[in-house]
């Protein structure tokens, strides 16, 4: 759940469990749907398909992401779900962000095929 404005990011447990890409050299393509529901207001939402790809170079620091994203709901400019390089652990980050004084409950779901060299 997010309670501010700043961006939280999402865990595949809701807790820390981040999608692993240990090998080098993996392409990897994704698709990510986000959904947000205002727990003060129930039928207010915000949702976000996020396409995208991933490349894995040599390290996790080679890590790199591009993506493209839809949204529905809302027109709050200031919510949003992005993905980012997460070039620490060689992966991607999903992250949301609400609205200050709001109480928003996420959910994502990520689809990835993967093909490494």
């Amino acid at each position: 759940q997010t309670i501010a404005q700043f961006p939280i990011e999402l865990f595949l447990d809701g807790v820390s469990a981040r999608a692993q890409f240990p090998d080098p050299n993996t392409a990897v393509t994704f698709t990510a749907l986000v959904i947000g529901q205002n727990v003060g207001i129930p039928g207010e939402l915000f949702s976000a398909k996020i396409d995208g790809q991933l490349f894995r170079g040599a390290t996790a620091a080679d890590t790199t992401v591009t993506t493209v994203k839809s949204q529905w709901g809302v027109a709050y400019q200031d919510m949003d779900a992005f993905i980012t390089a997460d070039t620490a652990n060689g992966t991607f980050n999903v992250k949301v962000k609400g609205r200050a004084g709001q109480t928003w409950r996420w959910t994502v779901r990520v689809s990835t095929v993967e093909n490494i060299l």
